[in-house]
């Protein structure tokens, strides 16, 4: 009898020891949330959310009482009744009441947020995309994200996720707003949250990005230009400031940018976007044909003049060492004469 229980007590020791949660962290490659429960006092509000490898599944809409799913095709494959987790909700509200009173009600630290604006395409002039705010390290879960278009609010084509929880007990938000790209419209993302002492403006608009171009296109030619030999300095200074934009697209990430052009290929490293050109010599409108001019390059000295040049300097520097051989020599006799003169 005791050694069966001493062989069950070790078996129960050992499977505690191999379970996961008695071991270190797993690492899998995919991870799944499923029936996240978050409520708070501020509002009140809640949200009940499936999320997979980060990306949100689905979430129940409080008010509306029904599942909303984040891309509709998720719908044909799976269903959700929102009822439990309305039943969930009711739990933890009722949860965080008795907590609040038996605690000191410390407030939590409130963390800033940070936030990443792109596109969810490569931009290109007059084609529809969509701008992406991505707000991370959001902690508490009470925060407001709109869009700007000139400094004016945008209502229509915006969309965005419900909180998505992270590893860290802190969560992300992504907003969405569908636009048609312009040189001439700014963006903002403007994030409100109780971490930032004033609201965050996170720009977009491709203006700038316009006059960054043309900026790393002037300092590359002045480089060319300074670097290049004399017979060559013009042909440089062509290659690199007399050409034309032609039609490219824009990256909003790290990258290199390459642009062609008949002939030749430029390339500059680690500029703060990537673009890609476009085969066709299409200008764009809104660049306003804009041209690189040749900058003005002192013409250089024929090989004749060169030469001319060369040999004068040659034939004065034979000269003076000839010169200077014979003042040598002559110092030497005059030297050496008057030590074997007597006296008078």
């Amino acid at each position: 009898m005791i050694l069966n229980r001493v062989l069950i007590l070790g078996t129960l020791i050992l499977a505690i020891m191999m379970s996961p949660s008695g071991g270190e962290e797993i690492v899998a490659d995919h991870v799944a949330y499923y029936g996240v429960n978050v409520y708070q006092s501020y509002g009140p509000s809640g949200q009940y959310t499936h999320e997979f490898d980060g990306d949100e599944e689905f979430y129940v809409d409080l008010e509306k009482k029904e599942t909303v799913w984040r891309l509709p095709v998720f719908s044909t494959f799976a269903s959700f009744d929102p009822q439990g987790a309305l039943r969930n909700l009711a739990i933890a509200k009722q949860n965080l009441n008795i907590l609040t009173k038996r605690s000191n009600q410390t407030a939590a630290t409130n963390e800033v947020p940070e936030v990443t604006v792109f596109s969810k395409s490569p931009v290109m002039l007059g084609q529809p995309n969509t701008l992406i705010c991505l707000v991370d390290n959001i902690f508490p879960p009470v925060i407001n994200v709109t869009w700007l278009k000139n400094r004016h609010s945008v209502t229509e084509g915006v969309s965005e996720t419900s909180f998505l929880a992270k590893g860290d007990h802190s969560f992300s938000k992504i907003s969405y707003l569908t636009f048609l790209p312009s040189a001439e419209d700014i963006y903002d993302c403007k994030v409100e949250h109780w971490g930032l002492d004033e609201p965050l403006l996170k720009h977009w608009g491709m203006y700038e990005f316009h006059l960054l171009w043309c900026l790393l296109f002037f300092v590359k030619s002045k480089i060319s230009c300074l670097s290049a030999p004399e017979s060559q300095g013009s042909k440089h200074a062509y290659d690199t400031s007399g050409f034309l934009i032609t039609e490219f697209t824009l990256f909003p990430k790290p990258g290199a940018l390459r642009l062609h052009r008949p002939n030749s290929t430029i390339t500059l490293l680690n500029p703060p976007l990537h673009l890609t050109p476009v085969l066709e010599p299409t200008l764009y409108s809104d660049f306003h044909n804009l041209i690189f001019t040749e900058p003005e390059v002192p013409t250089p000295m024929s090989e004749l003049t060169e030469t001319v040049v060369c040999a004068l300097g040659l034939a004065v520097g034979l000269v003076g060492i000839v010169m200077g051989t014979v003042f040598i020599i002559q110092g030497l006799r005059s030297g050496g004469t008057s030590r074997h003169q007597g006296p008078l």
